[in-house]
């Protein structure tokens, strides 16, 4: 079901920006939102570079017979970030949110998704945060090796720009957009991850980071409770469940769910969806484990994650001369 946009402030407004490869990723991510339950009624608005009539049928299917969750779609353009960086890995489709302050005009806020992720619980209590003295809410980024090139301290604090609360209001007031479009423009190859390090040093102190629950990159369940700034028993229980599971890094659940962490999870939500659209968008998505050896690697991450740490560190010490931090390195999630 799709109708125009509104302007109820009791509805959540989340915003998916996405180019033609991603718009079957967002299928996904949409019907897990569904499937999460949402205690909130949804507007779903999908910003799109390109199209896929058929995909787009699709999602707006998810919505058919839907009283209280709707569905919009509009067409825009990247013409305007001509010249912003790109990458094999980064197409110019990653700067489409910096438009969202303007695309939603009506809105005060806005919750911001990557089309790599599952929703498993309910977004209400995140949509709730007290964000009006911040310009957003996000979550930490552990995994951040650009800090220095960006003249953060080691232990500032870095968030992961693929779930965003966005206070529209405080976007537009302060051209946060369009300086963060400066910062891409002034420092360009000096930004290891483009938009989202031009988006921490603009919003440097203005964020509210919120529970890592909400952004869990599959390779935090490799991480320790310090790495994600929570106590113990909390690390545990968001583990064990977390609400958003953000599959960053090249490693992704479509190209083999049995070698990462919560590729169950994402089967069960293909799974969900009808046999016919699984085999016209996801026939490469493997259904059994083949990768022995990798998915062993990956059940006993999960199951013995210290000694884990532990046997990749003297590894990195003895090929390399590393030095074996307790945090997982790699490259941030997008």
């Amino acid at each position: 079901m799709t109708a125009t946009q509104t302007d109820e402030t009791d509805r959540v407004a989340v915003a998916l920006c996405i180019d033609r490869a991603f718009l079957r990723h967002a299928l996904v991510t949409v019907a897990s939102l569904l499937d999460a339950g949402p205690s909130l009624p949804l507007d779903v608005h999908i910003f799109h570079a390109e199209t896929d009539p058929a995909c787009m049928a699709r999602i707006a299917a998810l919505f058919e017979g839907q009283d209280r969750h709707f569905c919009h779609f509009q067409k825009i353009s990247l013409d305007r970030f001509e010249g912003f960086p790109v990458s094999e890995a980064f197409s110019a489709g990653i700067y489409a949110r910096l438009l969202l302050p303007y695309l939603m005009p009506r809105r005060e806020k806005v919750l911001y998704l990557d089309a790599d992720l599952i929703v498993l619980d309910d977004i209400a209590p995140l949509w709730r945060l007290d964000i009006r003295e911040h310009a957003a809410a996000a979550i930490r980024d552990p995994f951040c090796d650009s800090r220095a090139a960006i003249g953060f301290a080691p232990d500032e604090p870095y968030f992961n720009s693929g779930v965003l609360l966005m206070n529209l209001e405080a976007w537009r007031r302060d051209g946060i957009a369009e300086a963060v479009a400066g910062e891409i423009a002034r420092l360009g190859p000096r930004l290891t991850y483009f938009d989202q390090d031009a988006l921490n040093l603009v919003l440097r102190g203005r964020i509210l980071f919120a529970d890592p629950r909400w952004n869990f990159q599959p390779r935090m369940a490799d991480a320790t409770a310090r790495d994600l700034a929570c106590a113990p028993e909390v690390f545990r229980r968001i583990r064990d469940r977390p609400a958003i599971v953000h599959f960053t890094t090249p490693h992704k659940p479509w190209k083999d769910p049995f070698a990462i962490h919560y590729g169950g999870e994402y089967l069960a939500c293909l799974r969900r969806l009808d046999p016919d659209l699984r085999a016209r968008y996801f026939a490469d998505v493997p259904q059994e484990s083949r990768l022995r050896l990798a998915h062993l690697k990956t059940r006993l991450r999960w199951r013995f994650p210290e000694a884990y740490r532990a046997a990749r560190g003297l590894y990195r010490i003895l090929s390399r001369g590393l030095p074996a931090g307790p945090a997982p390195a790699g490259r941030p999630a997008r």
